[in-house]
């Protein structure tokens, strides 16, 4: 019964530290999307984009960046580039 305790326990802390967001994955994230965001509203401006295409762009950029949580400074800075963009195609209407 006792071992039984115990490895509950153990996976229970397990699970629980492997459900914790890595930092470095949040900051990947960030920059892969801030990157994509800077290519779309660069094609945007340049007409090779069509400002729905933009605009959806935008709306996955935010939900992914919302879903990672991530509060670091860089995450900040792509939820901010792909509400620039959003509201950019809105302009463009």
């Amino acid at each position: 019964m006792r071992g039984a305790v115990l490895l509950l326990i153990t996976l229970a802390l397990f699970l629980a530290c492997s459900k914790q967001p890595d930092a470095g994955k949040q900051l990947r994230t960030a920059q892969s999307w801030h990157a994509t965001i800077d290519l779309v509203s660069d094609a945007l401006h340049r007409g090779k984009v069509t400002a729905k295409y933009a605009k959806q762009v935008a709306e996955v950029a935010q939900e992914e960046l919302a879903k990672e949580g991530g509060d670091d400074h860089e995450s900040h800075v792509a939820i901010e580039a792909a509400r620039a963009l959003r509201a950019e195609t809105e302009k463009r209407r």
